[in-house]
Order: structure tokens, then C-alpha cells, then sequence
């Protein structure tokens, strides 16, 4: 976990590559404090289970377009009703889990490959709009399977479908794809 007491930044970084089992942003403060990603491009950060941002009360603000990092979650990602996921525009972005948006998500005109190697994966992206469309969305493991549930989901950009085992999409929900859509 981290927690913050106040409000400010913090940078989770330092020299070279990082491994979190879980990575958990729960402040302990409504200030919603900010936390930088990586202390460099090229910096590999990954997170062996789940990454959970905001606790639903209290803000928090997760960046990763100050520095780029390499971001590999292998598990699943939630985004609470008072987180902020601030992608990077550049660096690599892979999610092997589920993916959970109450809050604020932007993309930053960034990629986000889902990876995942087992299906019975599910992407709730909290609706379409500002804080919930993805930019390029990359579904790339033949293994893998997502349901779109629950949401609408929306790429502002291209979908791109390299491998993968199963997408469905949930009765009555709409996957919207504001540019190429290619498997």
C-alpha cells in the first residue's frame, strides 16, 4: 500500500527496473495527493497481481506520462470512484487482468495492450467519454478472453486485434472505435 497523510507528490521510482506484488494507491486524505510512475523513460515497473488506484472516498492522481515508465500490470486494474490514471503517451502499457473504471482514466493518445493468458477477463470501462475511453486499444495473447461488461467501451483511436481467444461483448453494451479496427 500506499498511503499518503497529506496531500503533494511522490515519485515511485528509483534506479532501475521494479517489481510490486500488488500496487495499492489508498490515501488516507481527501487532498487527492499525486504519484509519479518511474523515475525515468525506459524504466520497467510491474506489478505481479493487481493495481488498485483510490480507495472510493479519497482521491488519489497516478501518472505515468512524466516519465514514461514501462508499465506491465499482470493482474487486474481498478481505477475507484476517487482515482486518476494518467497514462503515458509513449511508453509501453500491457494489462493481463480485468479492467475496472469508477473513476477518471486518461489516455494521454497512449496504447494499452490487454495480454491476459487465461480468458474470463472483463472490461467494465465506467461508460464512454472524458476520464473512460481508452486512445489505442492492442488485444495480443491467443489464450486470452474479455467481456465487455456492465459499460460501453470506446477507443478514440485504432483496435487492434493480434491474438486472442475470445472478445465478447455484453447484451446491450456497444464497443465504439473512433479509428481503424483491424485483427
Amino acid at each position: 500500500h500506499v498511503k499518503s497523510s497529506s496531500g503533494g507528490s511522490a515519485t515511485i521510482g528509483g534506479a532501475g527496473d521494479l517489481t510490486f506484488y500488488n500496487l495499492t494507491f489508498d490515501p488516507a486524505v481527501g487532498s487527492a495527493p499525486t504519484f509519479t510512475l518511474g523515475s525515468s523513460a525506459g524504466q520497467t515497473i510491474t506489478v505481479a497481481n493487481a493495481l488498485t488506484i483510490g480507495n472510493g472516498s479519497n482521491g488519489a492522481i497516478v501518472t505515468m506520462a512524466t516519465n514514461d515508465p514501462i508499465f506491465d500490470v499482470n493482474g487486474d486494474i481498478t481505477i475507484s470512484a476517487s482515482g486518476t490514471f494518467v497514462a503515458s503517451d509513449t511508453a509501453a502499457f500491457t494489462a493481463a487482468g480485468s479492467w475496472t473504471n469508477a473513476g477518471t482514466f486518461t489516455h494521454s493518445s497512449g496504447t494499452i495492450t490487454f495480454d491476459a493468458s487465461i480468458p474470463g477477463k472483463t472490461i467494465n470501462a465506467g461508460g464512454i467519454g472524458a476520464g473512460k475511453d481508452f486512445n489505442k486499444v492492442v488485444f495480443n495473447h491467443g489464450n486470452g478472453g474479455w467481456l465487455i461488461q456492465t459499460n460501453d467501451m470506446k477507443t478514440a483511436s485504432d483496435l487492434t486485434i493480434t491474438d486472442i481467444g475470445v472478445l465478447t461483448l455484453d447484451s446491450g453494451r456497444t464497443l465504439e472505435v473512433g479509428g481503424t479496427y483491424s485483427i
